[in-house]
């Protein structure tokens, strides 16, 4: 058995952001269209939560690539039904950041999974 603070701790932490990661996607990518602009309080839609969460995990990859304090760069601004795979592609980014700094990463991987969380539960 491992613990929070060895490598193994830092693979889970990695595989329980993927697997939000593909529920959020899956869920995103298999809504009818109409329903993406569906209110999902606090957002005024799906869409715009899953963009929110989007440009959390753009901003953590961000940060593990170029370190805290890089000047932010904003997601554009895309269809409702690229929802999904907007996600999908700021995640896959974060996850590869977070490879190749498993020790620095555990704080991003938390933060990325409470944001996939969040998303999940408004979806």
């Amino acid at each position: 058995m491992t613990g929070p603070g060895d490598d193994a701790g830092a693979d889970a932490g990695a595989e329980e952001v993927a697997r939000e990661l593909r529920r959020s996607t899956d869920r995103l990518r298999t809504l009818p269209l109409a329903r993406l602009d569906d209110p999902a309080p606090p957002w005024p839609s799906r869409t715009a939560a899953a963009r929110a969460a989007a440009q959390v995990l753009a901003d953590l990859a961000q940060d593990l690539e170029e370190g805290a304090g890089a000047t932010r760069r904003a997601l554009p601004v895309l269809a409702p039904a690229a929802s999904g795979d907007v996600l999908a592609v700021t995640g896959h980014d974060l996850l590869r950041a977070a490879a190749a700094d498993p020790a620095a990463a555990a704080g991003a991987l938390r933060a990325a999974h409470a944001a996939l969380v969040r998303l999940r539960r408004a979806l």
